[in-house]
């Protein structure tokens, strides 16, 4: 956050100490003067030679001035994360709307989605006292979720964790954030148990990964930088140090091997034999942003700098979109035009922004969104069902959006 602030306002020191709610408002004013600029330069340009024209522009300028500031009014408001909440809440609470969800899913993805609201809910619950005993409790209901049902036969088997890197850090995650919020042991066990399995495998690795997936021997910064962040957070909820030394190795593996060549930014998949099986792509970078962002905010925040060169495309401070394939490059064979991946870059960007303190492309995103209407389509984890079950394209939005709205859980 202090970077941006500064290549912002290089003369402005005082403003490095700027929480979110002041990064709002600085990101306000910053809209404000970039939208009013040329309104109020051809009015003072015009208003002798051209009055009528003159006129014309100041009531632009000042249209433009009230729609920034009543949108501003209402997102600092949180009306648009308490609709999310409750969405949430009531997903969580109602079985039937559970099942219908589920069916576009596979068993990862609904674990990643399941993974976004934990980390919602304890940031929110975190932030809002009044909240914290129902975020609590949603949070339990988040957690039998993760361990039962299609998810259950996932912790028995622990002889085939070896292969289930994303699954199990996306539970360890939802365990590590029910402990962050209710301060209860209940899964202590399970949670120590997968987090020195998540660690071991990433220590032990000669490429500082662990396999995502079964059947892939590829590996996925985005997936490590995920389970890094769970044992990070078993290490703060129990005063631990399972994570630090590895956490840093991996880092440097990812910042010296796990490069595209011709833009020095992570690749989205490597294997032993391909240091770059899959060329970058924008969801993937984003959510490595933001989860690594915890554990390291100033190395994410470098990464979220140079990612916005190649993958965000703004229309001066009006809006910008965030897309999964960078200009000029060809995306995969397998890859389905309409399936959605622009989407969820899309929503990856939103949160990485916000986790990042860059309030400015977090507006950005968030004026888009006014004009934008996502369909994640058939992404990575979703089933060939997926286009018919519309009630999983909303949840998976609502879960990333909530996410974002209620920022970064105070680590």
């Amino acid at each position: 956050m202090k970077k941006v602030l500064r290549r912002l306002l290089p003369e402005v020191r005082i403003f490095s100490a700027l929480n979110r709610d002041d990064m709002n408002f600085v990101a306000l004013i910053i809209f404000l003067v970039s939208w009013l600029a040329v309104p109020l330069a051809l009015y003072r340009i015009f208003r002798t030679r051209k009055p009528r024209v003159a006129w014309i522009a100041l009531g632009v300028g000042s249209f433009l001035a009230v729609a920034q500031l009543g949108y501003w009014l209402n997102e600092v408001s949180g009306k648009s994360r308490i609709r999310h909440y409750r969405e949430i809440r009531s997903f969580l609470q109602d079985t039937s709307a559970q099942k219908t969800v589920f069916k576009g899913l596979d068993r990862d993805g609904a674990l990643h989605m399941l993974s976004l609201m934990a980390e919602g809910l304890a940031a929110y619950g975190a932030r809002y006292s009044r909240e914290r005993e129902e975020a609590v409790r949603l949070l339990r209901l988040a957690v039998q979720l993760a361990t039962t049902g299609d998810r259950q036969p996932l912790l028995r088997k622990t002889q085939e964790w070896k292969n289930e890197g994303f699954a199990l850090a996306h539970v360890n995650l939802i365990l590590g954030w029910y402990r962050y919020l209710s301060g209860k042991d209940d899964y202590r066990r399970l949670n120590l148990e997968i987090s020195r399995h998540l660690i071991n495998e990433i220590a032990a690795s000669p490429y500082k990964h662990l396999r995502s997936i079964p059947f892939n021997d590829g590996f996925w910064p985005s997936d490590n930088a995920a389970a890094l962040l769970s044992v990070a957070l078993y290490d703060r909820n129990y005063e631990t140090h399972l994570s630090e030394r590895t956490a840093s190795y991996w880092q440097r593996y990812v910042d010296t091997e796990i490069k595209d060549p011709g833009t020095g930014v992570p690749c989205a998949q490597a294997s032993r034999d391909n240091r770059c099986r899959e060329t970058p792509k924008g969801s993937q970078l984003a959510a490595m942003v933001a989860y690594s962002a915890y554990f390291d905010a100033e190395w994410a925040g470098d990464h979220w700098k140079r990612s916005k060169h190649f993958f965000k495309t703004a229309l001066l401070t009006f809006g910008a979109t965030y897309r999964e394939f960078m200009p000029r490059s060809q995306p995969p064979e397998l890859h389905l035009p309409g399936s959605g991946a622009d989407d969820m870059a899309f929503l990856a960007g939103l949160r990485a922004a916000a986790f990042t303190g860059d309030r400015i492309a977090y507006f950005q995103f968030r004026h888009a969104l006014l004009f934008e209407r996502l369909d994640l389509g058939s992404g990575r984890h979703f089933t060939a069902r997926a286009k018919i079950a519309k009630p999983t394209n909303r949840m998976v939005c609502t879960a990333v959006l909530f996410n974002a709205e209620a920022g970064k859980v105070p680590f």
